[in-house]
């Protein structure tokens, strides 16, 4: 599921084994954030996901690698918690600054979220929980994520100067990032190289833009782990 990030309206809490104001120790939701409940299908969802991005990087061995005396599943329940929590955020957010889904865009997530599901085998399916519905409300508040990000990043852009002291600084590993994502292999054209790294440039400056606000809104956030039913977590089969 590409779109699920490094992504539910706040008036369409997802129902699925855990709603909005019931005590975190007393339902099978797996954390809240700002009292907004996290279920352990909805989690199940991004976590299957993280498990295949461990496993493009690593294959399916990964899973017996050590990090730092860390478990690989360990570090793949944490990445998907960190990645939920900013989405829950964001989208949280998007909410006070009343940016919504367009009709459009939601008929075009409710296709992908039926694609997603029947994507799926049985076995996966079962593992993980969810309905076709959590599908959609998962997306689309992964949509909401996206739309905050690019309302706070909007007006931020980069001096010229600045490009230019990091252009210099870094040419060589720019020329190799070109060449390898236009599967060049000849002498590069010196504007297009520019060009492609002042977007490169750019994109990175407003993410870090973004996550220092972030760090802010989730600083004056309440995030509260039910530790029982996250122990008992386990990837998806």
């Amino acid at each position: 599921m590409k779109k699920l990030i490094l992504w539910v309206a706040l008036s369409a809490l997802i129902f699925s084994g855990c709603s909005q104001g019931d005590p975190v120790k007393n339902t099978d939701c797996v954390f809240t954030v700002n009292d907004e409940t996290v279920s352990t299908e909805e989690f199940n969802i991004y976590l299957y996901e993280t498990q295949q991005s461990f496993e493009q990087l690593g294959g399916s061995d990964i899973w017996e690698t050590d990090f730092d005396g860390r478990t690989a599943e360990s570090v793949a329940k944490d990445n998907t918690f960190n990645t939920i929590v900013m989405v829950k955020i964001a989208a949280q957010r998007a909410a006070k600054e009343d940016l919504n889904v367009d009709d459009e865009t939601k008929e075009k997530l409710k296709t992908e979220a039926t694609n997603m599901y029947n994507g799926y085998s049985d076995s996966v399916k079962n593992g993980i929980g969810a309905d076709e519905k959590l599908y959609y409300d998962v997306l689309y508040q992964n949509m909401l994520y996206n739309m905050i990000l690019e309302d706070t990043v909007k007006d931020y852009s980069v001096s010229d100067g600045e490009f230019e002291s990091y252009f210099l600084t870094n040419k060589d590993k720019l020329t190799q990032y070109y060449k390898t994502n236009t599967n060049s292999s000849g002498p590069v054209d010196e504007d297009a190289l520019k060009d492609y790294s002042y977007a490169y440039y750019e994109n990175s400056m407003k993410q870090q833009y973004f996550s220092k606000e972030y760090d802010k809104w989730k600083a004056e956030s309440t995030i509260d782990k039910n530790q029982d039913v996250w122990d008992k977590i386990k990837l998806i089969e």
